[in-house]
Protein backbone atom coordinates (compact mmCIF):
# COMPACT_ATOMS: atom_id res chain seq x y z
CA UNK A 1 0.00 0.00 0.00
CA UNK A 2 1.36 3.42 -1.50
CA UNK A 3 0.77 5.84 1.32
CA UNK A 4 -0.22 9.26 -0.56
CA UNK A 5 2.33 12.23 -0.87
CA UNK A 6 0.71 14.51 1.53
CA UNK A 7 0.01 11.87 4.40
CA UNK A 8 4.07 10.97 3.98
CA UNK A 9 5.16 14.37 4.19
CA UNK A 10 2.95 15.07 6.94
CA UNK A 11 4.29 11.97 8.58
CA UNK A 12 8.23 13.22 7.68
CA UNK A 13 7.11 16.72 9.54
CA UNK A 14 5.52 14.86 12.20
CA UNK A 15 8.73 12.50 13.07
CA UNK A 16 11.30 16.09 12.70
CA UNK A 17 8.86 17.72 15.00
CA UNK A 18 8.48 15.21 17.79
CA UNK A 19 12.27 14.33 17.55
CA UNK A 20 12.89 18.38 18.17
CA UNK A 21 10.73 18.00 21.22
CA UNK A 22 12.74 14.81 22.39
CA UNK A 23 15.93 16.66 21.87
CA UNK A 24 15.25 19.48 23.62
CA UNK A 25 13.40 17.45 26.57
CA UNK A 26 16.62 15.37 26.92
CA UNK A 27 19.12 18.54 27.19
CA UNK A 28 16.30 19.98 30.18
CA UNK A 29 16.04 16.25 31.62
CA UNK A 30 20.38 16.37 31.66
CA UNK A 31 20.74 19.74 33.38
CA UNK A 32 17.97 18.85 36.10
CA UNK A 33 19.37 15.51 36.44
CA UNK A 34 23.22 17.47 37.37
CA UNK A 35 21.46 20.23 39.53
CA UNK A 36 20.00 17.43 41.61
CA UNK A 37 23.40 15.41 41.82
CA UNK A 38 25.05 18.42 42.84
CA UNK A 39 22.14 19.14 45.51
CA UNK A 40 21.98 15.69 46.40
CA UNK A 41 26.51 15.85 47.48
CA UNK A 42 25.61 18.87 49.25
CA UNK A 43 22.72 17.16 51.53
CA UNK A 44 25.19 14.12 51.79
CA UNK A 45 28.11 16.00 52.82
CA UNK A 46 26.22 17.81 55.40
CA UNK A 47 24.55 14.80 56.88
CA UNK A 48 27.88 12.96 57.09
CA UNK A 49 29.42 16.11 58.51
CA UNK A 50 26.51 16.52 61.81
CA UNK A 51 27.25 12.83 61.83
CA UNK A 52 22.73 12.03 60.57
CA UNK A 53 23.67 8.95 58.42
CA UNK A 54 21.21 7.22 60.56
CA UNK A 55 18.23 9.92 60.61
CA UNK A 56 15.52 9.97 58.14
CA UNK A 57 14.40 13.44 57.22
CA UNK A 58 10.17 14.10 56.77
CA UNK A 59 9.95 15.87 53.62
CA UNK A 60 6.00 16.39 52.98
CA UNK A 61 4.38 12.99 51.62
CA UNK A 62 8.15 11.77 51.67
CA UNK A 63 11.26 10.75 53.82
CA UNK A 64 14.79 11.00 53.05
CA UNK A 65 17.13 8.69 54.02
CA UNK A 66 21.17 8.51 53.44
CA UNK A 67 22.01 4.85 52.03
CA UNK A 68 24.98 3.58 50.68
CA UNK A 69 25.04 1.81 47.48
CA UNK A 70 27.35 -0.02 45.36
CA UNK A 71 28.23 1.46 41.91
CA UNK A 72 29.79 -1.14 39.68
CA UNK A 73 32.38 0.11 36.87
CA UNK A 74 30.76 -1.04 33.15
CA UNK A 75 31.38 -4.15 31.74
CA UNK A 76 33.47 -3.10 29.09
CA UNK A 77 36.07 -4.92 26.89
CA UNK A 78 39.19 -2.43 28.05
CA UNK A 79 37.63 -3.74 31.38
CA UNK A 80 37.73 -7.55 30.52
CA UNK A 81 41.53 -7.05 28.84
CA UNK A 82 42.56 -5.44 32.09
CA UNK A 83 41.27 -8.13 34.25
CA UNK A 84 41.71 -10.97 32.25
CA UNK A 85 45.44 -10.06 32.24
CA UNK A 86 45.77 -10.53 35.33
CA UNK A 87 44.39 -14.43 35.25
CA UNK A 88 45.71 -14.94 31.48
CA UNK A 89 49.42 -13.88 30.71
CA UNK A 90 49.70 -15.46 27.64
CA UNK A 91 48.82 -12.27 25.61
CA UNK A 92 47.69 -14.86 22.21
CA UNK A 93 45.47 -17.09 24.89
CA UNK A 94 44.28 -13.54 25.96
CA UNK A 95 43.59 -12.33 22.61
CA UNK A 96 41.33 -15.15 21.48
CA UNK A 97 39.42 -14.59 24.86
CA UNK A 98 38.44 -11.26 23.47
CA UNK A 99 38.66 -11.76 20.01
CA UNK A 100 35.87 -14.65 20.71
CA UNK A 101 33.68 -12.42 23.11
CA UNK A 102 33.64 -9.85 20.32
CA UNK A 103 32.61 -11.87 17.79
CA UNK A 104 29.88 -13.85 19.73
CA UNK A 105 28.02 -10.33 20.65
CA UNK A 106 24.75 -10.70 19.66
CA UNK A 107 24.16 -8.12 16.98
CA UNK A 108 20.48 -6.94 16.02
CA UNK A 109 19.54 -4.84 13.16
CA UNK A 110 16.54 -1.83 13.33
CA UNK A 111 15.88 0.77 11.18
CA UNK A 112 15.66 4.04 12.12
CA UNK A 113 15.36 7.80 10.89
CA UNK A 114 18.45 9.87 11.51
CA UNK A 115 18.54 13.50 11.48
CA UNK A 116 21.74 15.49 9.98
CA UNK A 117 22.21 19.33 9.63
CA UNK A 118 21.89 19.96 5.46
CA UNK A 119 25.51 20.40 4.21
CA UNK A 120 25.50 24.54 3.19
CA UNK A 121 26.71 24.70 -0.58
CA UNK A 122 29.15 27.29 -1.76
CA UNK A 123 27.25 29.81 -3.72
Amino acid sequence: MALQPSTFTRDVQQYVKLDQQIQSLQSQLKALRQEKQATQDRVAETMIANQWQKRTLDVGQQQLALVERKQYECLSFTYLENKLTTIIPDSVQRDYVLKYLKDQREVKTVHELRQTPKKETAR
